[in-house]
């Protein structure tokens, strides 16, 4: 009768506050989220305590066979704990999905004689109450992609007592176990633990690497191609400038949308990104090209103008008047090693003296 819920119950000789054993097993992780820096998780909570004020009548040897009631659990006093990196900060629930057990752990005693009721009495101090709920929530978790791809990231379930229990109870790691699969959609668990962080805070550590296959495959593998085939455009023959450099603004603006596309799916970071080094280097090696090209095309242009000036039309001098006259014979015909060439050049040239010199002297 002079039990209250809402206080505490004494600690064990020898313990400045009440243990409180937690158990956690992890059935599924998923939906790591860089956007939104959360991740979900899947778990099931089981907590034991003792309470030295309860007896208990009748414990069977199987806990399940003792389990409370709904009414039962609202009498008995409850160790309160919330989730400490939820967006919420979400506490304990005790529903119709949570389960309170005693496990027997002592044989008990007989009523007195003086007790009308024949029946076995517990004390709480050797048998613990067990709580167990399975869970769904969902955690803050704080991405770290400077090494995107290549990256491992660490997110936690932080555990702590309500602020009211925090100077009488302390959370220990009881078990700790995760069934789920080790692989999962775009992650690999490489490790999963249970610790103190500190003397209040109970905390479950989940570190995951990025599976590189999707990445290399979507982002990679394109890159690379794109910037073979661009490259491919140095050894066009020389006249096919203009498809040259088609070809690398094409290359850029595929890598262009690329970039953006893959940059958008990720947080805004003050830091670059690996993914993004190796980006920008693709961008960079078609823009290169056609620097390049460009000068080399420049410098192929000064070469042909100086033939150009070497090519100039042969010129017939008249004897009676003293000019020129340039005639539609170039002096690289006139020099051709071809033999029929260089006959019809000099045909030409001196044929056409001739004539002139002929319409002269008719006048």
């Amino acid at each position: 009768q002079s039990y209250n819920r809402f206080l505490s119950p004494p600690p064990p000789t020898g313990f400045p506050k009440l243990p409180v054993y937690v158990s956690i097993k992890i059935h599924a992780l998923s939906s790591f989220d860089p956007i939104n820096a959360n991740y979900e998780s899947k778990f099931s909570a089981n907590l034991k305590w003792f309470d030295s004020r309860l007896k208990f009548n009748n414990l069977r040897s199987l806990p399940e066979a003792n389990s409370m009631g709904p009414v039962e659990k609202e009498k008995i006093w409850f160790p309160s704990f919330i989730f400490d990196n939820t967006k919420e900060k979400n506490d304990c629930l005790i529903d119709r999905k949570s389960a309170m057990q005693v496990f027997r752990n002592g044989t008990g005693s007989l009523t007195g004689m003086e007790s009308t009721e024949n029946k076995h009495i517990f004390d709480g101090q050797d048998n613990y109450i067990i709580y167990d709920r399975f869970y769904n929530d969902i955690f803050e978790c704080d991405f770290f992609l400077q090494w995107y791809p290549f990256d491992f990231q660490t997110c936690y379930i932080d555990i702590m007592p309500v602020e009211t229990l925090k100077d009488f109870i302390q959370l220990t790691p009881d078990n700790f176990t995760y069934d789920g699969p080790l692989d999962l959609t775009q992650f690999t668990v490489k490790k999963i633990s249970m610790n103190m962080e500190d003397e209040q805070k109970l905390r479950v550590e989940v570190v995951v690497q990025r599976r590189l296959l999707s990445i290399v495959l979507t982002t990679f593998v394109p890159t690379i191609i794109l910037n073979v085939i661009g490259h491919m455009s140095n050894y066009f023959k020389e006249f096919f400038f203009e498809g040259l450099m088609s070809l690398n603004v094409t290359v850029m603006l595929v890598l262009t949308t690329m970039f953006l596309s893959i940059s958008n799916n990720l947080p805004a970071t003050a830091y670059i990104k690996m993914i993004d080094y190796w980006l920008i280097f693709n961008l960079l090696k078609p823009f290169v090209d056609i620097l390049v090209q460009t000068y080399i095309e420049s410098l192929r242009e000064t070469e042909e103008e100086t033939e150009e000036k070497d090519k100039k039309p042969a010129e017939a001098w008249t004897l009676e008047t003293g000019i020129t006259e340039k005639k539609g014979v170039g002096m690289g015909e006139l020099k051709s090693k071809d033999e029929k060439n260089q006959k019809n050049a000099l045909e030409n040239y001196y044929g056409r003296a001739s004539k002139n010199s002929n319409e002269r002297k008719i006048r």
